[in-house]
């Protein structure tokens, strides 16, 4: 199964769309790999590299709401930690029970059925509270 950006996935922040696109694109390798029955190698490659590139996004997200003392933070950050926590389950288990179709396949549909959930919900709300304190920056810039 492969997941497609539509405009129902935008949450509104560039910087936080264009991040979400990526990370669809590595998702979908997940499916690619095994539509292409790549080697064991080349699969661990494809899943290490979007575990790093989930990490990357998650710290990405989480500074911007330091930055911005967004008070969804801690929820937002809850939710992070799980999908981490879940990843990493996956990729023990593949280490330990090797690498099966089936099973990347439920990985992949974990990530998908997650990633939609959270941008349509939590990343929206983080987006729109960030367009709010662009708003107010440039108010209080101009209004001054």
């Amino acid at each position: 199964m492969e997941i497609t950006w539509t405009q129902d996935l935008t949450c509104g922040d560039p910087h936080i769309d264009n991040q979400h696109k990526e990370m669809i694109k590595r998702i979908n390798a997940i499916h690619h790999a095994i539509e292409d029955k790549l080697t064991d190698d080349e699969i661990y490659k494809i899943v290490d590299f979007l575990n790093g590139y989930i990490k990357f996004h998650l710290d990405d997200e989480e500074k911007l709401m330091k930055k911005h003392a967004y008070p969804g933070m801690i929820y937002h950050r809850m939710e992070h930690k799980k999908l981490t926590e879940s990843v990493r389950e996956y990729r023990k288990n593949l280490d330990e029970k090797g690498i099966s179709t089936a099973y990347l396949a439920q990985m992949q549909a974990f990530l998908i059925n997650w990633f939609i959930n959270h941008i349509k919900k939590t990343d929206t709300l983080l987006a729109s509270f960030l367009e709010s304190v662009k708003y107010r920056e440039k108010f209080n810039k101009n209004g001054e």
